[in-house]
């Protein structure tokens, strides 16, 4: 299906402008819920009115290219109108160019805060590992195995010789980004949107599991590597899907066929037959209380995301 829809974008923009080209075709509306249902949402603060967002991005990693390089990249959403009110990224007023905030704010959400996830999931997993905790071993079974790959094969988005050329990033420069932080504010305000409702709940179950179970383990990277990691993936998933943008910045038809080639191959789609017995829900509960613990909760809150779990970081 994504497939077709580029073809289809790939010809109507074709034969609109008289040569081969492409345009996102995300709508601001569209930008604007992509914000709201992504881990961006935690940077946003109140606008100089009540209904204004702003997000910020800090200075990233030096070792980005400039063509796609979130750095100092604000933009503020309209609530209300559920709009963008302004943009500027590198002292440059870039209101209106949908093509390039689509692209800054995926690449921050991707290659900085995403990563920090399996960063934290990896901790996760070790911590099972070297504490032996046989009621966690679902959130240990492919964690290292992924992370292994996602380092050193060919094909992940980070090799500099992988063959499908998502977005010319080293490897380097995405270890630079996890070593800066993401400011995290906390708003009784946000918990409208569905994204953040869900995450803060559901960090509070799990933490309350890890007690009552007696649990050594940290409780945030637990937290990382059961729901946030997933849940990005799903969101992401959701929102992208049959969307169309410029991965890398350019503007030629091989910078928005990246966006589709992440989408179907990394971002994926977890309700997919692949996953299913690696699901929260999934297991047995006999043998894996705690899930069935935290899958129960996790229903009374949002039956939809606690269906999207994977019980580790494993894509």
């Amino acid at each position: 299906q994504s497939t077709w829809e580029f073809s289809f974008k790939l010809i109507q923009c074709s034969i609109k402008n008289k040569k081969w080209c492409l345009e996102t075709n995300l709508t601001e509306k569209e930008i604007y819920k992509f914000f709201v249902n992504s881990a961006l949402l935690l940077l946003a603060r109140k606008g100089k009115e009540d209904y204004l967002i702003n997000v910020d991005i800090p200075q990233l990693s030096a070792n980005m290219r400039q063509h796609h390089d979130p750095s100092n990249l604000r933009v503020v959403f309209n609530m209300r109108d559920e709009l963008i009110q302004e943009a500027s990224w590198q002292g440059k007023d870039i209101t209106g160019d949908n093509e390039t905030i689509i692209t800054l704010l995926v690449v921050a959400q991707i290659f900085w805060m995403h990563v920090q996830t399996h960063v934290a999931a990896e901790k996760s997993a070790r911590d099972i590992t070297a504490k032996r905790l046989d009621v966690l071993e679902p959130s240990n079974r492919f964690v290292l195995a992924l992370h292994y790959s996602l380092l050193y094969n060919q094909f992940s988005p980070i090799s500099c010789h992988q063959p499908l050329n998502i977005i010319n990033l080293k490897g380097r420069s995405v270890f630079e980004n996890t070593q800066i932080p993401i400011p995290h504010v906390f708003a009784e305000w946000k918990m409208k949107f569905r994204y953040y409702n869900f995450l803060l709940k559901s960090r509070k179950v799990i933490r309350n599991l890890v007690d009552e179970y007696m649990l050594d383990v940290n409780k945030e990277f637990l937290f990382q590597n059961i729901i946030v990691h997933s849940v990005d993936h799903y969101t992401f998933y959701k929102q992208m899907k049959n969307k169309i943008w410029s991965m890398d910045g350019g503007r030629s038809p091989t910078s928005y066929w990246r966006s589709q080639v992440h989408l179907v191959i990394w971002s994926h789609n977890l309700n997919t037959s692949i996953f299913e017995e690696e699901k929260v829900g999934r297991l047995d509960p006999n043998k894996y209380p705690f899930y069935n613990d935290l899958y129960r909760h996790l229903m009374e809150i949002d039956s939809e995301l606690a269906n999207c779990l994977l019980a580790s970081t494993s894509w």
